[in-house]
């Protein structure tokens, strides 16, 4: 599948010179993303042997992530001379049931792989990636793709150990089937949160909350905002282990911020605020994001080379899709407090202290690709002035993703429940990057569809319908007479020699199918093609009308019993003047939380881990404290 457009497409990076960047000029933070995206493309010519991979010692899961950094790059700078190569990329790995298991890697593959594929596909989704017509087997829309994947995951929901969660791996044979962990989970989580602001689709957002809940029920996201990386179901996952990664932060950062965009509850305040602190307290010690637990001593795999890169993607988000907020730290100061200090000082703006990040981090990675005989290889030491003499596919990858983040930016498409597509702002707040400004309005565009328990589908033009089929089933059709469910399943559509093109004309053998006029569903196929249950779906709503009942029975005992704990804030304040800080249902509520590491202790307690607060709408400032989500 490989065109002649991809021997073509990297010749320019041939000719590189060493990096400068100056992050307060937009030409210079895109000549230096364009030498580094340009030495990128050119390992991959230079080592793949399959369309969309690269060469060993590079895994299928990092591949996704260059495609998925490949589009971001063309969306920021607008430079779009290997979009061609990337959307044939992301195709031919797609597989022949478009859920990105391919032949080629399904045996090996786990979850988080398969998750990184499709948020590389949402990514071209939200930016708009023009989809190549020269592929067999093309499907609809990228998001086609991350709504398989989607499905895949949420019926692998296993709650068979551990109250629930995902496994790393897939299968059973493999190494780390035993294991919960973080990256899976924190892949679906920001899958789950993307999709509901693209389709508008509230069940998206719910499974959302759902996975981040049962993170922070089970424990791999600790009361601080720190999240550990994983535990062993064997144990039953009592016994989390303490080690942090980017990726991690990085990922459940990512689509608290795409989720609090998508709906208005105060939950996703509350986790943005406490994922940004534990993040820039724990990887960014010097201002600069270091991967704290191999960087030091030179230990970092291959893996972990390349998992800034998720963070710092993050942290632009972040920067670009909340809210501004006055930042107070000092010794003394509670979550609360307002009054004037000598110990309480402000320290800037939220969006201010992620940029200041983000820029130191960009200076540092810009002067850490300096090596090789192009004089443009990416180190790893960002702490450093000379490069450090390591060199390679994940040093590269931080880096631009890193130096991305400089850059103003972008709207995303969404779908709204009408069907069409419409743009949502990149920007709830105000930010400041490579000398531009852009502002928003400070809430999300996306409308919740009604139908939250329907899943979204795609119509022929490529854009996101919401189908309800218990409201289209015609009075007097068929499917009415013979008092028949309407189908609500996967799609089982093949094409065939009798309907290669429109299965619609497909004739149909069997004569209730056949007769009925319920036609063609949102994906253009006949509605019998569709199975007539979804057990997944089905799962999901009974398990949410049984915790319902319990959550109900549990409030109606502690209403008994008079006591004070406080309830979980679902809906902003009337009140607008209110200082109030939500508190997550589960945070402090079991044991295992209070099972913290010296070292987070440590961050629980000193005055350099600050809480971020919001700002109540009539501007009042917020105050950073030492205390712990959780804490009164």
């Amino acid at each position: 599948m490989r065109s002649l457009y991809f021997a073509g497409a990297v010749l320019a990076a041939s000719s590189a010179s060493a990096i400068s960047l100056n992050v307060n000029s937009t030409d210079s933070v895109t000549n230096a993303a364009q030498t580094i995206a340009s030495s990128i493309i050119a390992t991959y010519s230079n080592s793949s042997k399959v369309p969309g991979l690269f060469s060993a010692p590079y895994y299928w899961w990092e591949s996704g992530l260059v495609w998925d950094t490949m589009i971001n790059y063309w969306s920021l700078t607008g430079d779009s001379t290997y979009n061609q190569l990337v959307g044939e990329a992301l195709l031919f790995q797609k597989g022949p049931d478009n859920d990105f298991m391919p032949p080629n890697q399904t045996k090996s593959e786990g979850n988080d792989d398969q998750s990184f594929w499709a948020l590389a596909a949402m990514t071209a989704a939200e930016r708009g990636l023009p989809i190549p017509q020269n592929v067999t087997g093309t499907p609809t829309s990228w998001a086609q793709l991350a709504q398989n994947v989607f499905d895949a995951q949420a019926a692998r929901w296993d709650e068979s150990t551990c109250r629930g969660g995902l496994r790393w791996q897939i299968f059973p044979f493999n190494n780390g089937y035993n294991y919960k962990n973080s990256l899976t989970n924190g892949n679906f989580v920001q899958l789950a949160a993307r999709l509901g602001l693209y389709t508008g689709n509230a069940t998206y957002i719910e499974w959302a909350q759902n996975v981040t809940q049962w993170s922070i029920d089970a424990g791999l996201i600790a009361r601080t905002g720190a999240v550990w990386d994983g535990f062993d179901t064997i144990t039953n996952c009592s016994a989390p282990n303490h080690i942090q990664w980017t990726a991690n932060a990085g990922t459940y950062l990512n689509g608290a911020v795409h989720a609090s965009n998508a709906t208005t509850t105060l939950y996703w305040v509350s986790m943005n605020d406490a994922l940004y602190t534990a993040a820039n307290y724990t990887f960014a010690p010097n201002g600069t994001l270091t991967e704290i637990a191999c960087q030091s001593n030179g230990n970092c795999d291959t893996d972990q080379l390349a998992f800034r890169a998720i963070l710092a993607r993050a942290l632009a988000n972040m920067r670009d899709m909340t809210l501004d907020s006055t930042l107070r730290q000092g010794t003394g100061c509670s979550l609360n407090d307002t009054r004037s200090s000598a110990n309480c000082s402000n320290i800037g703006t939220l969006h201010e202290n992620i940029n200041e990040l983000l820029q130191n981090s960009a200076m540092g990675a810009a002067a850490q690709c300096s090596g090789g005989a192009e004089g443009t290889k990416c180190g790893t030491d960002w702490r450093s002035s000379t490069w450090d003499g390591t060199q390679g596919l994940g040093q590269s990858l931080s880096a631009l993703e890193v130096v991305l983040a400089n850059l103003p930016a972008v709207q995303l498409r969404t779908v709204n429940s009408t069907g069409s597509v419409a743009a949502v702002a990149g920007s709830n707040g105000t930010s400041s990057t490579a000398g531009n400004s852009s502002s928003g309005t400070g809430t999300g565009t996306s409308t919740p569809s009604s139908s939250a328990s329907v899943p979204a589908s795609l119509n022929a033009a490529g854009d996101i319908k919401i189908i309800k089929m218990a409201g289209q089933i015609p009075k007097n059709s068929v499917w009415s007479a013979m008092n028949y469910a309407p189908p609500r399943g996967r799609c089982n559509h093949k094409a065939s020699l009798l309907a290669p093109a429109c299965p619609c004309l497909r004739f149909m053998l069997h004569p209730v199918k056949a007769a009925t006029s319920f036609e063609c569903d949102g994906c253009n196929h006949h509605a019998s093609f569709h199975s007539l249950e979804n057990p997944t779906e089905d799962a999901v709503l009974r398990k949410w009308a049984e915790q319902e009942v319990s959550d109900k029975e549990r409030q109606q005992a502690i209403g008994a019993a008079g006591s004070k704990k406080r309830k979980m804030i679902t809906q902003p304040f009337a009140n607008e003047d209110q200082d109030v800080m939500e508190i997550p249902r589960g945070w402090g509520s079991t044991a295992h939380h209070d099972a913290l590491d010296g070292a987070q202790k440590v961050a629980a307690t000193s005055a350099k881990a600050p809480l971020t607060r919001k700002p109540s709408r009539k501007g009042n400032s917020r105050m950073l404290g030492p205390r712990m989500l959780g804490d009164g």
